[in-house]
Formats: structure tokens, sequence, C-alpha cells
């Protein structure tokens, strides 16, 4: 078909890999860490993994904005319009369902405009205690556990 001969173009234009006949390794999380290490970039729907994957490898993302309905998990966060959305959208690019055409050239302007400095920047204004939020919620925990 003609749609599927658009996808097969923009496939080889952009370097896909067709993965349907690889038996992913779901027992290793580093792994998938590491793919995501050396990605360059994320195209992914709305999912609570592209805010992690341009927070700490910083890099740009492309989502396709799917409307979403309200009620599951961070869905209503991350589908509608919010502060988080609009602070991210110099490097987590929405593309609306209706310009998948247009995805190759959304990921070259991606990658040509990406600037580590502002995912940085957002990133130190929305997370907190970034990259030791672990630790200072475990000293958190104690602190309240000592107080009992």
């Amino acid at each position: 078909t003609p749609r599927q001969k658009r996808i097969e173009h923009h496939e080889r234009k952009l370097g896909v890999v067709d993965t349907r006949d690889v038996e992913p390794n779901s027992d290793d999380d580093d792994e998938v860490y590491g793919v995501m290490a050396r990605a360059d970039i994320l195209v992914s729907d709305i999912s609570g993994i592209v805010h992690e994957f341009a927070f700490i490898h910083e890099k740009p993302v492309i989502i396709i904005d799917h409307a979403t309905g309200h009620g599951g998990l961070e869905g209503h966060l991350l589908g509608g319009d919010s502060e988080l959305k609009d602070r991210c959208r110099q490097f987590i690019i929405p593309i609306p369902p209706s310009e998948i055409d247009r995805i190759a050239e959304a990921v070259g302007d991606a990658l040509s405009s990406n600037r580590r400095e502002r995912i940085v920047g957002v990133r130190e204004r929305t997370v907190f205690n970034y990259p030791g939020a672990g630790a200072v919620a475990a000293d958190q925990i104690v602190e309240i556990l000592a107080c009992q």
C-alpha cells in the first residue's frame, strides 16, 4: 500500500532496525539502560519513560502526541496541556499522529537543535535533589523512623 511504502521509506531514512524477530532479554534491565544510553533520540508514545530518558541521558525525545483521557497512571499529566509538558517542549517534542509522515524530518530537527544545557536547566528546576534523590529520601525516612 502507499502508506506502507511511506513507512518503509522513513524506516530506511532513519536507519530503523526491524526487531520483530528479536527475542528480548527481559531478565536483564542493564540491557535496556544500555540501549537507552547508546541511543541519540527516543521516539515514543505518551509515556513516563520520555522524561527519564531526557533527564538522565540529556537527549531529545519525539512523542506521538495522542489525545489521552484522564485516569491512567501519569497519562493525565503527560497527554494534555501541563506545565511540565510546556517546560520540556524544546526537547520532548510532540508530533500529532496526523503528521507521522514527517517523523524523519522531526527526528533530524530534534537532533540538530538538541542543546543539553536546556535539558539540564529544566531538570534542575523540575527534579529535586537530582541525582541524589534516593539518598535524600533514605535519610528522611531514617529521620522519620527515629522520631517514633
